[in-house]
């Protein structure tokens, strides 16, 4: 732990301008701590109350927890947010999975609310949920909130993705490597010295822009995501859509607590049955949405071969007309595509 001493050589050597009056934070991290560092407390009440905003959102209920207290020494302030973020970062924060799978986009829609598990979600699948009816992209003048989603694109295609906390704070995962952490993070750090390499016109671009003319290689996209509980709580599902849902939502738990190492005995027969359903759930989605009395027009996709999670660049064959699609059979043909890619990648290591 820093002595106040050290904390302000640490503060000055990352940030002199703290100590010329900028609102500037500075975050500093362990295991047990998650200090926020700045040159006043009104500067941090405004982080914790944006805090609180996104655990709001995110969680559905209120956060109860307090400011915690803030304590300067020459002109440099520090408080400790961790036990005030979600649930989901407090358990998180800097820890890295014994497997590979959980990544950017997965956080970003974790913390979002709109997925429960921290596993792998493809590319595809992030598409597919910035595109679905619970998320919609905000336009240059509309105001970026506190559990928003930012993404990165590269050349129009999702490049990573991070939840936006407050106009200093961001929280994301680095990559899908076991050497890869969950962390907070400043937005200045985000553009500045993580090597994403934004130009400056580029951070936010307008929608409806006429990608021909777009002189952005890679861009900044703010998404407004009702969460996963709130979209679904109005509707009836189906008992066969239910059990769907169980299904998936069973392999996801259990595959998570296994990427951590919690020690749940997963086994290689049990990773070869749910790849199995999964495969089943994400080849046969065509023909149940079909026989869905609610979708009968859906379309019913090409059986693929032996395999079908071996290459995270191969999703089959997709539907051109929107109309075509519904969001309940989507969901689990990405879904389960995507923790099946994650399972193969584990059986694989166990050979």
């Amino acid at each position: 732990m820093f002595s106040f001493l050290k904390l302000i050589l640490f503060s000055l050597l990352l940030n002199p301008i703290l100590v010329f009056g900028s609102s500037q934070i500075v975050i500093d991290s362990s295991d047990e701590k998650l200090n926020l560092i700045s040159n006043s407390c009104n500067n941090l009440e405004i982080e914790y109350k944006a805090i609180s905003q996104w655990v709001t959102r995110v969680e559905g209920k209120i956060n109860s927890h307090p400011m915690p207290s803030c304590v300067c020494e020459a002109n440099i302030c520090s408080i400790d947010i961790k036990k005030t973020t979600t649930k989901f970062t407090q358990a998180q924060q800097g820890k890295l999975n014994e497997f590979m799978g959980p990544n950017c986009y997965n956080s970003a829609l974790v913390t979002a609310g709109i997925l429960p598990h921290a596993n792998y979600t493809s590319r595809v699948e992030m598409n597919f949920w910035m595109n679905s009816p619970l998320c919609r992209e905000k336009d240059l003048s509309e105001e970026i909130s506190p559990g928003d989603i930012i993404a990165i694109k590269d050349n129009g295609q999702f490049y990573h993705g991070m939840v936006h906390i407050s106009e200093n704070l961001i929280f994301s995962k680095n990559g899908n490597s076991t050497n890869g952490h969950y962390y907070f993070d400043t937005q200045k750090s985000l553009y500045s010295d993580k090597g994403y390499d934004i130009k400056k016109e580029c951070e936010r671009i307008p929608l409806n822009r006429d990608e021909n003319t777009n002189q952005c290689q890679r861009s900044v996209h703010i998404f407004s995501c009702q969460t996963w509980d709130d979209f679904i709580k109005d509707s009836e599902l189906s008992p066969q859509k239910k059990e769907i849902l169980e299904d998936i939502n069973t392999i996801d738990c259990k595959l998570s607590k296994h990427v951590f190492n919690q020690r749940i005995g997963l086994n290689k027969s049990h990773i070869e049955d749910a790849i199995i359903t999964l495969q089943a759930l994400a080849l046969k989605r065509g023909a149940l949405a079909q026989e869905d009395p609610d979708n009968p027009g859906y379309y019913k996709p090409a059986p693929r071969p032996q395999g079908y999670f071996d290459d995270v660049g191969r999703f089959g064959e997709r539907p051109n007309n929107p109309k075509e699609k519904e969001l309940f059979w989507e969901l689990v043909y990405n879904r389960a595509y995507s923790l099946g890619v994650q399972m193969n990648s584990i059986l694989q290591n166990k050979k």
